[in-house]
């Protein structure tokens, strides 16, 4: 998430909010644009725009509804779903359409709602840690069979769609599978032929290989190499 200036209620989104900030230009590195967060909005309509390369996004809080733009990002991109809580990051401005000023809100950023990425990437530096040869603890990152198979289920239902780690995270997080054991997961459903995982910028395309014979989820090397090291390390 972007660097907060401070947190917009929905109702106090107006025109004359926008005239105020005006009024602190111009904008450049000494002086950014003002950034404020909508948290705890409801997603409510996914609209495409601009040929389907642009998304207008519909959100409601408290009986307030607001409409937002965000910009070069396509339905198939974006990975979140009509009655999901997100938190915002958004920049204001306005347009005149026919001669009526109207308000503009981009969004700039966006999480889910409340959702704390900071313990998923001490996680992440354990894992690495771990690979590097470091002597770390590693039984919190062996996940059980079962969380192995409601990653590949997750996989399977968003196969060919731009994800990133932390929206992995965040649809698991009932199953207590974090950014390790979802990592130690997907290495072995890849080790296992399973899956194919295709880099798109930051986030991973998974792709799901047709499966001939029943597969032992527990015969995935970096599961055993785990286990040894959890014998000595804990």
């Amino acid at each position: 998430m972007l660097n907060i200036d401070c947190k917009l209620n929905p109702a106090g989104l107006s025109l004359d909010l926008v005239e105020e900030i005006r009024e602190m230009e111009p904008f450049g590195a000494g002086n950014p644009t003002p950034v404020f967060a909508l948290t705890g909005m409801e997603l409510t309509g996914i609209q495409p725009v601009g040929g389907g390369k642009h998304l207008r996004l519909s959100f409601v809080r408290e009986d307030h509804t607001v409409q937002a733009m965000l910009f070069r990002t396509t339905p198939e991109q974006f990975p979140y779903i009509c009655g999901d809580r997100l938190d915002l990051a958004v920049t204001l401005d306005s347009s005149m359409y026919r001669g009526v000023a109207d308000l503009s809100v981009i969004i700039r950023d966006y999480r889910p709602e409340g959702f704390d990425a900071e313990p998923l990437l001490r996680q992440k530096q354990q894992y690495e840690a771990h690979t590097r040869g470091e002597r770390v603890p590693v039984g919190d990152m062996i996940p059980d069979r079962s969380q192995i198979a409601a990653v590949y289920r997750l996989f399977r239902a968003e196969e060919n769609r731009p994800r990133s780690m932390i929206y992995f995270c965040y649809r698991l997080r009932a199953l207590n599978i974090g950014y390790d054991r979802l990592t130690v997961a997907l290495v072995a459903l890849r080790q296992l032929g399973l899956i194919r995982v295709m880099r798109d910028g930051d986030d991973l395309c998974i792709r799901i290989n047709p499966v001939e014979h029943k597969v032992n989820l527990e015969e995935a090397p970096v599961l055993n190499r785990l286990r040894e090291a959890r014998e000595h390390y804990g």
